[in-house]
C-alpha cells in the first residue's frame, strides 16, 4: 500500500514504484495483511459488542 496524492502523476508514480520492485511490494502486502489480521479482525468478543450496538433490544 502506498499513500499518494490523488492526482494522475501521483498514481503513476505509486504504480510505477510497485511495478519496478515486485519483491518489495509483496513484502509490504504481507506486512499489511498480518497487521489487518492482528488488529482489525473481529473476534468473538468484538462481534458481540458490534451486534449489541446494531441490534435494538
Amino acid at each position: 500500500m502506498t499513500r499518494t496524492a490523488n492526482t494522475p502523476a501521483g498514481w503513476l508514480d505509486a504504480i510505477g514504484s510497485h511495478i519496478s520492485d515486485p519483491v518489495a511490494s509483496a513484502a509490504q502486502g504481507n506486512e499489511l495483511r498480518m497487521q489487518v489480521q492482528k488488529e482489525w479482525m473481529l473476534d468473538e468478543h468484538a462481534l458481540i459488542v458490534w451486534r449489541e450496538a446494531w441490534v435494538a433490544r
